[in-house]
């Protein structure tokens, strides 16, 4: 229903938000959410902008935060005593409310405040990030002539098949390689801040205790030594063989462990989810589509003119039907390589300090160490 009432020609980024916000409601509870978008997009920015120290706390008791967490309570407390008197007692499918109840931590559960931040938290987050990452995909998608066609023959394909599951989306590879590279390309974790405790010395800087500093990710998304072209847009980058993205410390944008968002695969199968049905839905031209997206922060990423585009209906004519265009490609290239048996393994026992390889020696055996460590050394 939010799709359809879209106009042919709107500003892209407040739509994409806004649908990102109704999608994460469905997951949420079965029940209808009136939801105000917009308060809660605006609560979870400057909320995100005291987290990251660009806004001092005061800002969380001014009175539209204050309004903003009053009205979150008036529609989800009374819909978190439904599920606790078992709404969805019946119901097979997992929802998110049903989930944080369940919940335990060293005994202890979620009441009723904790279950409602939960739910504002996903709400909230998917204004901020998953509204933007969709956006970020389609444009890009729009962008890659030949990346287009492979997506509409995949999710044409996907949706001929029925409704579309997490297992679906597991194969169409292009668009999970959309996915992972806007992450990569257009990161909107800035990092973690944490509060320093002791004087920490960091190359040539010496941060005292009481310091805040940011742990960040992006830099490594940029690095020439892991990525080829690092500023461009490449799906390709991400796909075996390439994988440019699986060297070590080369991409982490839900953060590093054990600090990492714990949303990462919800956030996968909406984000995917929403894209691959715009994709089978619409056909969509932007000005200017050969040039760079231009970019403002506030708090994180977005295009500067909110993304104008132009809409239009795809026609069933269009639809492009291809079953060989859904598969695991990470399966795929698996079950390729491993054409051949292993050879009968023995077990052997080394004494303590014996030499097991040494460097220019030619790579003849495989070793498993069963027991013990070993260790490497200069000679």
């Amino acid at each position: 229903s939010v799709i359809a009432d879209w106009p042919d020609e709107m500003e892209l980024q407040p739509r994409m938000a806004e649908l990102a916000v109704r999608t994460m409601a469905s997951v949420i509870t079965p029940q209808s959410l009136p939801i105000d978008c917009v308060a809660v997009g605006e609560s979870g920015e400057l909320g995100m902008m005291v987290t990251t120290k660009l806004r001092p706390r005061f800002v969380l008791h001014l009175p539209k935060m204050k309004r903003s967490k009053r009205q979150a309570a008036a529609v989800l407390d009374p819909i978190i005593k439904q599920h606790r008197e078992g709404l969805t007692k019946d119901d097979p499918r997992p929802w998110m409310i049903d989930a944080f109840i369940a919940a335990e931590a060293d005994g202890q559960k979620m009441d009723d405040r904790g279950v409602r931040g939960g739910a504002m938290y996903a709400l909230i987050a998917s204004y901020i990030y998953i509204g933007r990452l969709e956006l970020f995909m389609w444009i890009e998608a729009v962008r890659d002539s030949q990346a287009l066609a492979a997506l509409y023959k995949e999710v044409d394909t996907a949706f001929s098949q029925g409704s579309l599951t997490a297992q679906v989306l597991r194969k169409m590879p292009t668009l999970r390689a959309m996915f992972v590279e806007a992450n990569r390309r257009y990161p909107l974790l800035p990092g973690m801040p944490y509060d320093t405790t002791e004087t920490i010395k960091v190359g040539d800087y010496l941060i005292g205790p009481g310091e805040v500093i940011l742990l960040s990710f992006v830099p490594d998304h940029f690095d020439g030594r892991h990525y080829a072209c690092p500023w461009s847009f490449d799906q390709g980058r991400v796909r075996p063989p390439r994988n440019e993205h699986r060297a070590p410390g080369a991409y982490a944008p839900w953060g590093y462990p054990p600090r990492s968002c714990l949303a990462v695969g919800l956030a996968e199968l909406v984000t995917m989810t929403i894209v691959a049905n715009l994709l089978h839905k619409f056909d969509m031209t932007i000005p200017h589509k050969s040039v760079s997206v231009r970019l403002k922060t506030a708090p994180v990423i977005g295009p500067a003119d909110g993304q104008p585009a132009r809409l239009r209906c795809r026609l069933p004519s269009e639809r492009v039907v291809d079953p060989k265009a859904l598969f695991d490609e990470r399966q795929f290239v698996e079950d390729s390589e491993q054409d051949f048996e292993l050879p009968p393994l023995r077990q052997r026992s080394i004494p303590s300090g014996e030499t097991i390889f040494s460097q220019g020696d030619v790579p003849e055996e495989f070793f498993i160490v069963v027991d013990g460590h070993v260790t490497e050394s200069e000679v």
